[in-house]
């Protein structure tokens, strides 16, 4: 989140945590210095948590390994399902997370990790945070437009033109012909279109009439 400070400059939320106390008021100081608003400073994953379930914040800094319980990694994909732009920082003082326990969950998509040793000031952190909010909306733009896809978007080339000789009014044995296939081909590909357009067979309704109807709904909102 963006807060409005008295002066009239917008400063992005963040949070900062590290279970190392030092470091944690280190960073947080860093961060202030860059025209950031350190609105929370944890030690632990759980109070973190509870703190952006009230209030999701711009980006969050957090180191990977926070002593017992959680992982950074498992605060980060927590905090993703709060708010999918939320932007993550990952700091270690492992080059590979891998190095600290096995079968650790995956960086959500656009996290920056950042290998403490290769932080030369501070300026590298407060850019790495901006990176990792720009990285997070591109992230989350994309899997809504691809969620807002219609059935049509999703088929291949050789399914809509099944699709559209169906919309003509041809039988099976005629789209076999047009097509050059077998009629049990086609019918397969028909089943295909179906659960592609997520069209469950109804026992009342003629399949090839229920991914007709989807076709011609589907060019209407094209329209």
């Amino acid at each position: 989140m963006l807060i409005l400070h008295e002066t009239g400059f917008m400063f992005e939320e963040i949070v900062v945590v590290e279970d190392d106390d030092f470091t944690r008021v280190m960073v947080a100081d860093s961060l202030g210095g860059h025209g950031f608003s350190v609105v929370g400073s944890f030690p632990a994953a759980t109070q973190a948590l509870g703190h952006c379930k009230k209030k999701t914040p711009w980006a969050c800094v957090i180191d990977l390994h926070l002593g017992h319980g959680p992982t950074g990694l498992d605060l980060a994909g927590a905090l993703r399902r709060l708010d999918s732009n939320v932007g993550i920082v990952i700091l270690s003082s492992y080059e590979d997370p891998r190095i600290l326990r096995a079968n650790l969950p995956a960086a959500p998509a656009g996290t920056i990790y950042l290998h403490k040793r290769t932080i030369s000031d501070s300026r590298s952190l407060a850019d790495a945070v901006r990176k990792s909010r720009l990285s997070a909306e591109s992230k989350a733009k994309a899997e809504v437009k691809a969620k807002g896809l219609n059935a049509l978007g999703r088929l291949t080339d050789s399914q809509l033109e099944t699709l559209r000789l169906l919309a003509e009014g041809l039988s099976n044995s005629e789209i076999a012909r047009k097509r050059f296939v077998t009629e049990k081909s086609v019918e397969l590909s028909i089943s295909r279109l179906a659960r592609t357009m997520g069209i469950a067979r109804a026992p009342s309704t003629n399949l090839r009439v229920q991914i007709v109807k989807a076709y011609f709904e589907s060019l209407a909102k094209e329209g």
